[in-house]
C-alpha cells in the first residue's frame, strides 16, 4: 500500500497533536513548543574577555591582551580617588567612637598605632573586596579591565592579598614593578608574575539597539 505525502504529514502532525510531546531517537523529551535548553559553555578569549566570563572555568588565557601602562595608571588613579573618601569616612567614624568612649580629642600613643592599623586593614579590605569573586572597582570598570588567576579564574582573598603585598613592594622603588610592564613579553609587572595574577582587557559592552 503507498501514501501519498500529503497523507503521511497529515497523520504524523495528528499523532503529534495527541500525544503533546515528541520522543527524539536519541535524548530527552522535550515540550513542542517549549525552545531548546541552553547548553553551558566555557569561555574562551581572542582578544577580549566578557565581565560575565571571569568567573567561567578555566578560560583560555594565551591570545588575552594585558592593559598598558597608561591603562594601569588611569584605573589606579580612579581607584585612588574612591579609595581616599572610604578612608575619610573610615577615619571619621573611627575618631568619632574614639572622642565618645574616650572623651578626648587626640589620638594619641597606642591609640594613634591601632588608628593607623584600622586604616591599613580597610584599605587592603577596599581592594581584596574588588578583586575578588570577579568583581571590578571603579577604576576597572571605567577601563574595562579584569583581574585573574593566571590559569584564568577568579581571585580569592588570598590571591588578593598576596598581589596587594608584592604590589606595596615592588612599587616602593619609584614604581619599578609598574614600569616593567614595558619590557615584559606578556605586558605583565612584578607584582603580577609573583602573585601569579594578571588583567586583562574585558570587552566592550554591547550597545542596546533603541
Amino acid at each position: 500500500m503507498s501514501l501519498t505525502h500529503g497523507t503521511v504529514g497529515s497523520q504524523v502532525r495528528q499523532r503529534l497533536s495527541r500525544a503533546g510531546t515528541f520522543q527524539p531517537a536519541h535524548g530527552p523529551m522535550y515540550q513542542i513548543n517549549d525552545s531548546p535548553p541552553r547548553i553551558p559553555h566555557t569561555a574562551v578569549m581572542t582578544e577580549t574577555l566578557t565581565p560575565d566570563a571571569a568567573t567561567a572555568p578555566t578560560p583560555d588565557l594565551s591570545k588575552a591582551r594585558s592593559p598598558g601602562l597608561l591603562r594601569r595608571l588611569a584605573t589606579m588613579l580612579y581607584d585612588l580617588m574612591l579609595l581616599v573618601g572610604v578612608v575619610v569616612v573610615a577615619a571619621a567614624v573611627f575618631y568619632t567612637a574614639f572622642s565618645v568612649l574616650t572623651g578626648r580629642d587626640s589620638i594619641t600613643g597606642v591609640a594613634r598605632v591601632v588608628f593607623q592599623l584600622y586604616l591599613l586593614v580597610v584599605i587592603a579590605a577596599y581592594y581584596i573586596y574588588f578583586w575578588t569573586g570577579g568583581r571590578q572597582s571603579l577604576g576597572m570598570r571605567s577601563w574595562r579591565t579584569l583581574l585573574l588567576r593566571a590559569d584564568g579564574s577568579a581571585l580569592g582573598w588570598t590571591d588578593a592579598l598576596r598581589r596587594l603585598a608584592f604590589a606595596a613592594l615592588t612599587l616602593l622603588p619609584l614604581g619599578a614593578g609598574l614600569l616593567w610592564v614595558l619590557f615584559d613579553r606578556d605586558g605583565l609587572a612584578w607584582y603580577d608574575r609573583l602573585s601569579g595574577t594578571r588583567p586583562v582587557l574585558a570587552a566592550k559592552p554591547a550597545r542596546k539597539r533603541r
